[in-house]
């Protein structure tokens, strides 16, 4: 056993508080004797687990918090530890957790996978250490040198380092040569990364020179490091940014010209480069978008920094500052040049392109320029000097080769942000182990005296309706008449709260996830398979738990109304008898010949379904559209699935029947959670779209003669209902596409956050409540709603009882409505951009297997502006912008959106106008592929009058 000895110091400062009041402040520090110093080859030092020494090798090196910061590449490196100790100072990391936040967590999950692999790293607790432990300093930047040096002189003498018949080496690493410089003045080895990098890792034996981060030395007059790379000479001369102080003068002498906001960038690099910024009104809400237009007003911003603003004019701004950065790593490729020297020059600069184009290009240095010209990288910026046009960083990894099926879907994971790491065993040991097989056993459920037991019940024939091969089936109905002529509906939904405690390790990794992913050829899983596809998927026959809603509803067909004439819900233990795809489930309605129960079922659910939405659409709710292509694959070649037909997804009947009784289930939580928890129900709301955003279809529907009403949702409903060709099915599958995007995104809100009752209103669906109650295998909000309305119907029971304290927890509520609606975003643009790259793929394939490479299809034109135009090809459910070839031959008329020729020869284009398309796959020279669609106008007997002309015009695999 190890006597824990320690001793308590304490030391007193006077501080001002903001409102001026002076006050003394007491920091107390327990120092302790038994701290181990992490050195394998010592044998004083005596640990207390988990602790345990990792420091393997003969050399030391203490990096100091810059290093850290910008280093972080290198000093995880496995090639680095491999001939190093590195040892990360306990006041390092503090001064890391209050400045750089980002940074801290980054760093903690690398130690995380450091320690996997026993890595030579070692976390020094100096502040807590009797014997590295020093005062306050009154200067900040004095009392971190001094602990660095005070931490190099313990381990000097505990390791007998740095002696002439020693065999050990220990140095304090910087980034600058003044640091160092500085160092030395007191004595000890220091030396600077890059020099250190530079001589013990030489290019013809590995990489890790390209993973250095270039910053200015505060001894060069900038002409080295990343202000002074080669190859990035500025055009554009930025302005220096603000002071923190010139920006709160400012802020308060000027409210009405500086402001501060989140720079949201729309394309980041060109000429045309340009963003906004979106400034508060005085009632803390939006006040309207501020256009920043151009580099130079930009000013070195990149997307989703906070920056300050200063007004231009009424309605463009220049920024003027940057409040907070917010670098990541980006994943793209370097940018291929028509210079033939290019490609085959090894070392030197040259510019990343990521694959956000709203991130300015990043120049860097690399030695490896020509094995990298096909590759997917990921690259870090690490500066952005008032000289530099473009942002300089530093190469990190490797994805994999360009058109790679697997690297290009790992890009869009990254680029998304979407968790998609293995399950921790952390996570893996919070399921349940008891299981037998893959059916639920009835005797070992933990809740049993509190559930409707409905297995063994024959007149309950449940049954789940899914597309096709789902395999994570979250919901199932059944649907019987009762002995007084009523018919009873019940919707069965799986009981996932059940196998996943507050606060546990589950929990917490489903609630960072948010929702499952959903790609073309993959699904990403909020919950570990043996719950999401196992345990809580409705099988058919097979024994689960299911949290259900009842109804009984009074039908009278002939005035085709229902009446809701009892509601319940209950735990019940279910076991589905059949898992029908909605093909089978339609059939099966179809067929006249088919009079089973479960046909039955079928037939009365679907006619009391249409009862729903007559109701819903009589309330207001709007039917609409939106792009959902649907690929066929050939057999999997090697590890990867080959698209051999693109279509639009085909929709029956029975898709809108189950969609009706789950709205119904939604909306009948709604009212049950809002009861008991008034400030605390996870609800959803969509907002009303303002006539802004409603502007462009009204101008769209007022050219083929339709008038659009926008007082109401109601009036919304009838007039797109109303606009209809019968002649024209693309048409009136465009305008309610149209009206989608002109709606804004539902969003999932904290009952108590919002006064207005008014404001719970979701538009589309013309409910003034509402929420997500059946889908909790893949959406987190779900689960939080099954434990709200658990405790409501007093399913409470020991496994579940402290659900309640976290429930009423408003602050954590928000924080995940916050980071379930971010994630919900994600997944909808991971979805699309995977639909986007498996389209490019499909045309790829038809251009290599038929003798012309050009696809021509009939297409509407679904968009007009200044220099483009959108069109829309039903046949591939797919909708693409092209560009002008040159914008000054072409007129655009706002009021009757046209886009009219003016030179020879001249003709004209027009919202709605059919046109054909033709659709081909271009190939660059370093096989990057390219998405090209234009329009061919052979009616006119012209060549192609319309190109795209940026990167933006086109989807390839640089932007998706």
């Amino acid at each position: 056993e190890v006597q824990l000895k320690m001793l308590c110091s304490s030391n007193r400062e006077l501080q001002r508080t903001r409102r001026g009041r002076v006050i003394c402040k007491s920091n107390e520090v327990f120092s302790r004797f038994d701290i181990g110093c992490g050195s394998l080859h010592c044998k004083q030092c005596v640990y207390v687990k988990p602790l345990k020494p990792t420091l393997s090798k003969r050399v030391y090196l203490i990096p100091d918090a810059s290093v850290v910061v910008h280093q972080m590449d290198i000093l995880t490196s496995p090639i680095f530890l491999s001939k190093f100790n590195v040892i990360l100072l306990q006041s390092v990391l503090n001064e890391l957790k209050a400045t750089e936040w980002k940074t801290y967590k980054r760093l903690q999950n690398e130690l995380i996978e450091c320690n996997k692999y026993n890595a030579s790293v070692y976390v020094f607790m100096n502040e807590f250490s009797e014997n590295t432990n020093i005062a306050r300093e009154a200067r900040h930047d004095d009392a971190q040198l001094r602990r660095l040096v005070c931490a190099y002189r313990f381990y000097e003498t505990h390791l007998q380092l740095n002696q002439n018949d020693g065999d050990g080496l220990l140095y304090i690493i910087c980034e600058s040569a003044k640091k160092v410089k500085m160092v030395q003045c007191l004595r000890a080895e220091a030396l600077k990364i890059d020099v250190l990098v530079q001589t013990l890792f030489p290019l013809h034996l590995c990489n890790l020179q390209d993973s250095l981060s270039f910053v200015v030395d505060d001894n060069d007059d900038g002409g080295g490091g990343g202000g002074g790379k080669q190859g990035n000479s500025s055009r554009v001369q930025y302005q220096a940014h603000w002071s923190p102080s010139r920006v709160q003068s400012e802020l308060k002498r000027d409210a009405e010209r500086v402001f501060c906001g989140k720079f949201v960038s729309i394309r980041g690099h060109g000429r045309n480069a340009f963003g906004k910024v979106q400034r508060a009104d005085n009632n803390g809400g939006g006040g309207g978008d501020v256009m920043i237009n151009g580099l130079t007003r930009i000013n070195r911003a990149i997307h989703d920094d906070q920056v300050v603003v200063q007004m231009v004019n009424e309605t463009e701004g220049k920024i003027v500052s940057i409040a907070k950065r917010n670098w990541r790593a980006y994943c793209g490729s370097l940018q291929e040049s028509d210079a033939s020297e290019t490609v085959h020059k090894n070392r030197g600069f040259i510019y990343f392109i990521p694959i956000d184009a709203r991130i300015p290009k990043i120049g860097i240095v690399t030695s490896q320029i020509a094995h990298l010209m096909d590759k997917r990288i990921i690259v870090v910026i690490d500066d952005w000097k008032t000289s530099s046009q473009y942002p300089t960083g530093h190469y990190c990894e490797t994805i994999g080769v360009i058109g790679d099926l697997e690297t290009e879907t790992q890009v869009l994971l990254l680029e998304h942000d979407i968790p998609h790491k293995p399950w921790s065993d952390a996570v893996l040991q919070c399921l349940p182990n008891n299981v037998h097989g893959d059916d639920v056993v009835i005797d070992t459920v933990r809740d049993l005296h509190q559930r409707r037991n409905l297995v063994d019940a024959p007149e309950y024939q449940i049954f789940s309706v899914d597309p096709d091969g789902c395999v994570d089936i979250d919901d199932a109905l059944h649907c019987r008449h009762l002995v007084n002529g009523n018919v009873e509906v019940g919707v069965h939904i799986a009981d996932v709260s059940y196998y996943i405690q507050s606060n546990n390790a589950l929990d917490v990794e489903a609630a960072k996830r948010g929702t499952s992913v959903y790609l073309v050829d993959r699904r990403i899983d909020m919950l570990p398979a043996l719950l999401s596809t196992n345990l809580c998927s409705l099988k058919p026959n097979k024994i689960r738990l299911s949290f259900s809603v009842f109804w009984e509803l009074q039908i009278d067909d002939a005035r085709r109304k229902y009446k809701v004439v009892n509601t319940s819900f209950a735990r019940c233990i279910i076991r589905s008898a059949k898992a029908f795809s909605y093909r089978e489930a339609q059939n099966a309605i179809d067929n006249v010949n088919d009079h089973g129960e479960m046909a039955k079922a079928l037939r009365t659910l679907l006619f009391v379904s249409k009862l729903l939405k007559e109701e819903r659409i009589e309330n207001g709710a709007l039917s609409l559209s939106s792009l959902q292509p649907k690929f066929k694959f050939s057999k999997k070649k090697g590890n990867e699935k080959q698209p051999t037909s693109l279509s639009a997804y085909k929709m029956y009947a029975t898709n809108s029947m189950i969609e009706e009784f789950m709205l119904f289930a939604n909306v009948t939580v709604a009212k049950r959670i809002l009861g008991a928890f008034p400030s605390n129900a996870m609800l959803r709301r969509h907002p009303k779209p303002s006539h802004s955003m409603l502007t462009p279809l009204i101008k769209s529907a007022a050219i083929r003669g339709f008038k659009i009403k926008i007082e109401n949702s109601k009036e919304l409903s009838q007039s797109i209902n109303e606009c209809h060709d019968d002649k024209d099915a693309s048409f009136n599958q465009l305008i309610r596409i149209m009206t989608t995007r002109c709606m804004t995104q539902a969003i999932y809100f904290v009952a108590g956050s919002l006064t207005n009752k008014s404001d719970y209103l979701h538009y589309g669906l013309a409910s003034n409540i509402y929420t997500h109650f059946t889908s909790p295998i893949r959406r987190y909000a779900d689960i939080i709603v099954h434990r709200q309305l658990a405790y409501c119907c007093g399913f409470v029971h020991k496994f579940n009882q402290h659900d309640i304290q976290y429930l009423k927890n408003k602050t954590l509520i928000n924080d995940i409505v916050n980071s379930i609606n971010r994630r919900h975003r994600l997944a909808q643009y991971i979805n699309r951009a995977s639909s986007n790259l498996y389209t490019l793929i499909y045309f790829d394939n038809i251009g290599a297997t038929q003798k012309s490479p050009i696809v021509v299809k009939d297409a509407i034109i679904s968009g007009i502006d200044q220099n483009c135009l959108n069109v829309f090809i039903a046949k591939y459910c797919m909708e693409r912008r092209i560009y002008l070839d040159n914008k000054d031959e072409w007129k655009f008329d706002e009021h009757r959106l046209t886009l009219s020729k003016m030179t020879p020869p001249s003709f004209k284009y027009k919202i709605f106008d059919k046109v054909c398309a033709k659709i081909y796959v271009h190939t660059s020279r370093n096989h990057r592929k390219k998405l090209i669609v234009q329009l061919s106008d052979f009616d006119q007997g012209n060549k192609q009058m319309i190109q795209p002309q940026s990167q933006a015009d086109v989807v390839h695999l640089d932007v998706i």
